[in-house]
C-alpha cells in the first residue's frame, strides 16, 4: 500500500523499485487535486499523463545530452542558463539527477577498469581503491545517489566475487609455498612425517560442529609436488633430483583404518606421472653434465700441471729436475701411464730448441683445427716434434679451446666470424700478388701464403683470448675489423721482399716494439735538445732553403795535360769544393757541430742530413759526407 511521506515529500509504495516518485504538488494543489477528482474527475487523469509525459520527455533529454559527451555539470549549467526548458520544473528535477548518477556511474566504472591495473589486493582492498574514482556525494540529493548506486552496486558485487575468488587462490598458493618451503629444511626421510605434522586441527566453522583440518589432504599432497616441481627447476646435481623421485615414491602414511596411503605415485595421477617424467630427464641431463664436468675439471688440472711444470721460477730462474719431479707425481693419480709418458718425453725435450716458427705456428693451427682428439696424444706430438716447451702453455689453451667448441659444435672463430674469414682471403691474396710475376705464381708462393695464413690464424686466435681476459667480454664486429685491417696491413708488408717465411712478430712484441721506439724516440729528442743538435738542424734547414752556397768551378789553373779528367775532378772537389761546403756547413749550423752531437745521432738522421744537403745543394753525397767529416773532427 502506498503513502505519501511527510518529510521527505515522497511517494512509498509497494511497487517502488529504486527509482524515486518525486512528490509534484504543494498543499494548495492538494485542494486542487480534491476539488478536481470531486468536480471532474477526467481533469486529474490529463493532468497525470501530462506529468509522465514530462518525465519521459526529461529521460529522453539527459540521455540525449549524455550521448552528445556532456558532462553532468556542464548539462546542470545548461539547465540554470534555460537551454533545456523541458528539463525545467520541479516535478523533472529529481528523474534528471537520477538519471545524472546512473550515468556518471557508468563513467566511474570505466575509470576503474581503466586503472584496475594499480589495484595490488594484497596491499589494499577494493572500497579503498574505487575512493579515488567515485565522485562527491556530499553536494547531491537523494536522487542521484539512487541513481548512481542502481548501476554501481552491480558492478561492485561482481567485482567483489572476483576478487574474493583471487585473494583465495592467493591465500591457498601462499599456504602451499610456505609448506613447500618447511619441507625444503627437512632431511628426505623426515618428509612425510613434517608434511603430516601440518594438518592442524581447527575449531568448527560457527554454527558447525563439523572438525575443519588447516590443510586439506589434496593441499598436502600440492605441498609436496610444488617441492618436487622446485627441486626439477633448481636441481644442479643428481642429489637433488633423487631427493624429489624419492619424497613422491615414498609411502605417505597411515589412514584412519590402519591401512597405508601409498606412494604419490601410486595415485596415477597425470601431473605427478608428468613430474616423474621430467624430473628422470633432468637426471640424465646432469648426469651427462657431471661428467663433462668432472672430465673438463680432470683436464684443467693436467693443463696446469704441464703448464706450471715447464714455466719458469718466479725469479725467472728455469725449474730443476726435482721440482719438476713432484709435478710428474701429481699426474700419477689420474691413472693414465700415457700421460706419464708424455711428461717425461717433455722434460727429455730442449727447452730452448732451434725449432722453425714457421712449424711452430704449424702445430698450433693443427692443434685449433682438431688435429689432435686427445689433450695426452696433443702434448706426446708436441714433444716428438720438438716443440720448444716455451710454447707448451699456448699448446694446451688451443686445445682446450678446440675441444670445448668441438664439443659445443663451434666452428673456429676465424671461420665462424665472416669479418675475419673475408679478411683473409683479401690478405691471402695480396701475399700471393707479392709472388707473382706475369700472371704465374712462384713456385715458393705457395709455401708464403700457407706460412702467412697460420701466422693470421694464430694471432686472430691469440687477440681473441687476450680481448675477453682484458674486458671480461669477446670484441665485437668493429673491433674485429680494427684488428685485422692492421694484421692484414703488417702481413702484406712483411711478406713484400719476397720471403717464403720472414721473422714476423706477434701482434704483442709489435705492440711493445712500438712503444720501445716511442721510448727511443722521446730519449732521442731530448739528448737533440740537450746537446743543441735540434738547434743545430733546424738552422741548417732554414740556411738551405734560403740558398747562398756558390760551388767553385774548375778552370784551366785545375787542369793538367799528365792527369785524367777523373782525377783532376776528384782532386779539385777535396781540395776546393769539400772546404767552400765546410765553410757554408759551419756558417749555417750557428753552432760548433762536436763529436758528441755526431755521436748522439741516430743513423737515420745522419743520412737523411746527408742527403737533405746534396740534394739542395746539388752535390754528391760522398762531399758532403767529407765536408761533415772535416767539421767534426776539426780538420
Amino acid at each position: 500500500m502506498a503513502y505519501k511521506s511527510r518529510v521527505s515529500n515522497k511517494y512509498m509504495g509497494a511497487t517502488f523499485a529504486g527509482q524515486v516518485n518525486a512528490a509534484s504538488d504543494s498543499e494548495a494543489m492538494d485542494l486542487a487535486r480534491t476539488l478536481q477528482r470531486t468536480v471532474n474527475p477526467a481533469l486529474e487523469r490529463i493532468y497525470d499523463r501530462n506529468v509522465e509525459k514530462q518525465k519521459d520527455e526529461a529521460k529522453t533529454k539527459i540521455n540525449q545530452l549524455f550521448l552528445e559527451g556532456k558532462k553532468s555539470d556542464q548539462i546542470q549549467s545548461e539547465i540554470l542558463e534555460g537551454k533545456h526548458p523541458e528539463l525545467s520544473g520541479r516535478y523533472v528535477e529529481k528523474t534528471v539527477s537520477y538519471h545524472t548518477g546512473r550515468q556518471e556511474a557508468v563513467d566511474a566504472i570505466a575509470n576503474i577498469e581503466a586503472n584496475k591495473d594499480k589495484y595490488d589486493h594484497r596491499e589494499t582492498n577494493l572500497p579503498a581503491f574505487y575512493k579515488e574514482y567515485l565522485p562527491s556525494f556530499a553536494d547531491r540529493d537523494g536522487s542521484y545517489t539512487l541513481g548512481f548506486a542502481a548501476v554501481f552496486n552491480q558492478y561492485k558485487a561482481k567485482d567483489a566475487i572476483a576478487d574474493a575468488e583471487v585473494r583465495a587462490k592467493y591465500a591457498k598458493e601462499q599456504k602451499i609455498n610456505q609448506g613447500s618451503k618447511i619441507i625444503s629444511a627437512v632431511p628426505t626421510a623426515e618428509v612425510w612425517d613434517t608434511v603430516n605434522s601440518l594438518n592442524v586441527p581447527l575449531p568448527p566453522e560457527e554454527g558447525d560442529t563439523k572438525p575443519r583440518q588447516f590443510y586439506s589432504n589434496e593441499e598436502l599432497n600440492q605441498v609436496v609436488i610444488q617441492h618436487a616441481g622446485n627441486l626439477l627447476n633448481e636441481a644442479t646435481s643428481t642429489d637433488e633430483i633423487d631427493r624429489a623421485i624419492k619424497i613422491l615414491s615414498t609411502d605417505r602414511g597411515i589412514k584412519k583404518d590402519g591401512t597405508k596411503l601409498g606412494s604419490l605415485i601410486d595415485t596415477n595421477r597425470s601431473d605427478v606421472s608428468t613430474l616423474i617424467g621430467k624430473l628422470n630427464r633432468k637426471r640424465v641431463t646432469l648426469e651427462t653434465q657431471e661428467r663433462i664436468n668432472n672430465d673438463y675439471k680432470e683436464k684443467q688440472e693436467i693443463k696446469s700441471i704441464f703448464s706450471d711444470a715447464f714455466a719458469d721460477n718466479e725469479d725467472g730462474t728455469p725449474k730443476t729436475h726435482e721440482q719438476k719431479m713432484k709435478y710428474r707425481e701429481s699426474l700419477e693419480k689420474y691413472g693414465e701411464p700415457k700421460l706419464l709418458t708424455a711428461f717425461d718425453n717433455v722434460m727429455k725435450s730442449n727447452r730452448f730448441a732451434e725449432t722453425d716458427p714457421a712449424k711452430v705456428d704449424g702445430f698450433l693451427i693443427e692443434i685449433l683445427s682438431g688435429g689432435f682428439t686427445d689433450q695426452t696424444e696433443m702434448i706426446d706430438a708436441f714433444s716428438k716434434r720438438n716443440i720448444p716447451t716455451a710454447e707448451l702453455t699456448k699448446a694446451l689453451t688451443y686445445w682446450e679451446k678446440w675441444n670445448t667448441n668441438n664439443n659445443k659444435g663451434v666452428k673456429p672463430i676465424h671461420q665462424s666470424s665472416s669479418t675475419y674469414s673475408q679478411s683473409m682471403t683479401q690478405i691471402k691474396a695480396a701475399v700471393q700478388g707479392n709472388f707473382t710475376r706475369n700472371g704465374i705464381l712462384s713456385s715458393n708462393g705457395y709455401t708464403a701464403v700457407f706460412n702467412a695464413t697460420n701466422y693470421m690464424i694464430k694471432e686472430i686466435n691469440d687477440f681473441e683470448d687476450r680481448f675477453e681476459l682484458e674486458n671480461k667480454r669477446k670484441p665485437n664486429n668493429v673491433e674485429r675489423q680494427q684488428f685485422i685491417q692492421n694484421l692484414g696491413k703488417y702481413v702484406i708488408d712483411t711478406y713484400k721482399g719476397g720471403a717464403i717465411d720472414p721473422k714476423t712478430l706477434t701482434v704483442t712484441q709489435q705492440e711493445e716494439k712500438a712503444k720501445e721506439d716511442e721510448l727511443k724516440r722521446q730519449e732521442t729528442m731530448k739528448l737533440y735538445e740537450d746537446l743543441g743538435v735540434t738547434k743545430l738542424l733546424d738552422n741548417l734547414n732554414k740556411s738551405l732553403e734560403q740558398g747562398g752556397f756558390v760551388k767553385p768551378q774548375m778552370t784551366s789553373d785545375d787542369t793538367s795535360f799528365f792527369k785524367s779528367r777523373a782525377t783532376e775532378r776528384k782532386e779539385f772537389d777535396t781540395a776546393k769544393v769539400v772546404p767552400a761546403l765546410q765553410e757554408y756547413l759551419t756558417q749555417s749550423f750557428g753552432v760548433q757541430f762536436t763529436p758528441e752531437m755526431y755521436k748522439a745521432m741516430t743513423n737515420q738522421d745522419v743520412e737523411a742530413m746527408v742527403s737533405n744537403v746534396a740534394k739542395s745543394l746539388k752535390l754528391d753525397q760522398t762531399l758532403v759526407k767529407q765536408a761533415l767529416k772535416n767539421i767534426v773532427t776539426g780538420k
